[in-house]
C-alpha cells in the first residue's frame, strides 16, 4: 500500500502542502474549520506522521506560583521535567496566572515563534484558555486538572480511591466518628464520596451519615464540636498541608495528636516526615503519574486520531505516627 504523503492530502483538498503541514503539526495560522477538514482528510486517507529525527518540543504550563520547594506542585513540575528528559524531549516550562488566562494571553515562547508538538497543563486551567491554546498546539494533556466534557487526554490521581483508603484505614483502627478537613480543592467531592462509600462497604453506617467537615483556616466549627462534646476521634485531610494546619489548631486547643485526635494526610510531602508526630498519609505516586502523562501525550502526538484517555493513578498508604488504634 502506497504511503500517504502531505502532498497527496494537498492534492485531494486543493490546498498548498505548506498549509497541510502547518495543520498536521499544530502550527498557528490555519483556521479551526480548515484545520479540522485537513485532519479528517488525513485520517480518512490513512496518513501516518513520520517519526521525527529531532526531539519533540513540549510546553509545560502551570497555574500556581511555586512558592514552596516541598509543595506537591513543585514535585509534579519536577516529575514532568524528569519524564520529558527521559524520552529526550526539548521542553519549556511557564507560569500562567489567572489574569493571563482571562485575557487569553499566549505563552511567552509561543509569541517568539517556537513551534510545539504538545502541551502539558499542570493543574486546573480555565477550559476556555485550554481551547484557546489548542488553536496553536494540537496535542494537549491535562495533568491533575481534568476538565469534564472536554475532548482532551487527562492524567491525575484517583481521589475517590484516596478518600476510600484513608477512611478504611481509620475504620480498621477502630475510629467511628470521622471528620474531614478541607483546603478547598476542586476534587473534594470525589474524596467525600470515597469516604462515605468506605463507611457503607465496611458496614459501619450509610452514605447518609453526616461527615463533619472543617475548612482549613476556619476553625469555628472545630470549636463548636469541642464545646458540644462531639469531636471526631479522627480527621481525614485533603493534603499534608491541611493536616499540619489542623494539628497546629488542635495543639492550640490543647488536643494532642494522636492521643486525643488522629490525623491522616494526603501527599507524602517532606512536611509529613518533619511534623510532630510524623504524619500518616497517602503517597500519590507522583513520579509514575508524570511518566504516564508524558507517555500519553507522546501517543497523542504520534497518533492524533486515537480515542481520548482519562487515566487515574491509585495512591498508597504510608503509615507513621499520627493515627492511634482505639
Amino acid at each position: 500500500m502506497k504511503k500517504v504523503t502531505i502532498t497527496d492530502i494537498a492534492q485531494e483538498l486543493g490546498i498548498s502542502p505548506v498549509t497541510i503541514s502547518r495543520a498536521l503539526s499544530g502550527q498557528p495560522g490555519v483556521g479551526s474549520k480548515l484545520k479540522n477538514q485537513i485532519l479528517e482528510k488525513a485520517n480518512e486517507m490513512g496518513y501516518v506522521r513520520a517519526k521525527k529525527d529531532e526531539p519533540y518540543k513540549i510546553l509545560v504550563l502551570y497555574k500556581k506560583p511555586i512558592v514552596q520547594e516541598v509543595s506537591n506542585l513543585n514535585y509534579m513540575v519536577q516529575g514532568i521535567e524528569k519524564a520529558l528528559q527521559a524520552v529526550g524531549a526539548d521542553y519549556y516550562t511557564e507560569y500562567i496566572d489567572h489574569e493571563a488566562q482571562c485575557q487569553m494571553v499566549l505563552p511567552y515562547h509561543c509569541t517568539k515563534g517556537t513551534v510545539f508538538d504538545g502541551v502539558i497543563f499542570v493543574g486546573r486551567f480555565d477550559p476556555d484558555y485550554v481551547t484557546f491554546i489548542a488553536k496553536t498546539i494540537n496535542s494537549i494533556i491535562s495533568f491533575t486538572g481534568h476538565m469534564n466534557s472536554s475532548d482532551y487526554d487527562s492524567v491525575g490521581f484517583n481521589i475517590h480511591n484516596a478518600g476510600y483508603r484513608q477512611c478504611k484505614y481509620l475504620l480498621q483502627n477502630g475510629h467511628r466518628k470521622i471528620g474531614f478537613a478541607s483546603g478547598g480543592g476542586h476534587k473534594n467531592r470525589d474524596r467525600l464520596l470515597g469516604i462515605s462509600t468506605a463507611i457503607e462497604d465496611l458496614g459501619i453506617g450509610s452514605r447518609e451519615d453526616k461527615i463533619e467537615t472543617v475548612k482549613d483556616g476556619h476553625y469555628e466549627r472545630l470549636d463548636e464540636l469541642i464545646a458540644a462534646g462531639e469531636m471526631p476521634s479522627a480527621f481525614i485531610c485533603d493534603s499534608d498541608y491541611t493536616a499540619l494546619q489542623l494539628i497546629k489548631a488542635l495543639h492550640e486547643r490543647e488536643l494532642r495528636v494522636p492521643d486525643d485526635v488522629s490525623i491522616i494526610g494526603s501527599g507524602n510531602t517532606e512536611f509529613s516526615q518533619l511534623s510532630i508526630p510524623s504524619l500518616t498519609t497517602l503517597d500519590l505516586n507522583i513520579d509514575y503519574c508524570c511518566e504516564v502523562a508524558v507517555s500519553t501525550l507522546l501517543k497523542r502526538i504520534e497518533r492524533f486520531d486515537k480515542p481520548f484517555e482519562s487515566v487515574e493513578i491509585v495512591s498508597r498508604l504510608v503509615e507513621r505516627d499520627s493515627v492511634k488504634k482505639i
